[in-house]
């Protein structure tokens, strides 16, 4: 069955609404899903939009901004999805940027959003660069030449507005992101290429004296937006 863009746009809205989401948040709510899938990822796409429809909001806390400065806001989500939580921790930092040139904001205790670079679009395309990390869930990714996995995928996004709409960065630090392998799983895919743990191929770089540095850079980055996340968690 193929339906049209406008046909699927049509259906997220009627659906985010008997949700009792606002006006105000569905078109962001609709780029967030809609949009990953228009940009070839269909892991961060469609897929996800379901259980994201199926949340009750009801049986959770209501977020409480715990920080506020002239430059910066802090929100403890209460476990409450990311995406929306998102979207108001990015417009108190917009509001503080149109004051103070630069605004930051963090977010404590929220349950994942789906991708890092809506929010950075969503910033671009109100005339601000952007730069968004994230702490990629639990220890899932081992560093170079090691075994055991240390770190989160710990996706980092930024985007720059132009005259021709935002340029988005959108990525995660790891070989393969995380909602990859869970599309994967899900459906049966073969392997991911060059994710899988190798047992001979990770002795012969225990026991070489040599490195590949080029591994090292995504690593590093992993390592740094991990502790940057855990920092922002406690």
């Amino acid at each position: 069955m193929k339906l049209s863009i406008s046909e699927v746009t049509d259906k997220m809205k009627s659906l985010l609404e008997s949700k009792g989401y606002s006006d105000a948040d569905i078109p962001f709510l609709i780029n967030m899903y809609l949009g990953g899938e228009l940009r070839g990822h269909t892991s961060h796409g469609l897929a996800s939009f379901p259980g994201f429809v199926k949340e009750n909001k009801l049986d959770l806390d209501q977020p409480e901004a715990i920080k506020t400065t002239d430059a910066f806001f802090l929100i403890d989500a209460k476990g409450n999805n990311g995406t929306l939580i998102g979207k108001h921790a990015t417009d108190e930092a917009i509001a503080r940027a149109k004051k103070q040139v630069v605004g930051f904001s963090m977010i404590k205790n929220m349950d994942s959003w789906l991708r890092p670079g809506a929010i950075a679009q969503y910033v671009a395309e109100q005339g601000f660069l952007a730069i968004v990390v994230n702490s990629g869930g639990g220890a899932a990714i081992a560093p170079p030449g090691g075994f055991d996995p240390v770190a989160g995928t710990n996706p980092i996004a930024y985007a720059v507005p132009t005259e021709d709409g935002p340029l988005v960065v959108d990525m995660a630090t790891s070989k393969r992101a995380w909602g990859q392998v869970r599309l994967a799983n899900k459906y049966g895919t073969a392997k991911l290429g060059g994710v899988e743990f190798d047992f001979v191929q990770a002795l012969l770089q225990l026991l070489s004296i040599s490195c590949q540095s080029k591994t090292y850079p995504g690593s590093n980055k992993n390592i740094l937006l991990g502790n940057h996340g855990q920092t922002a968690q406690a």
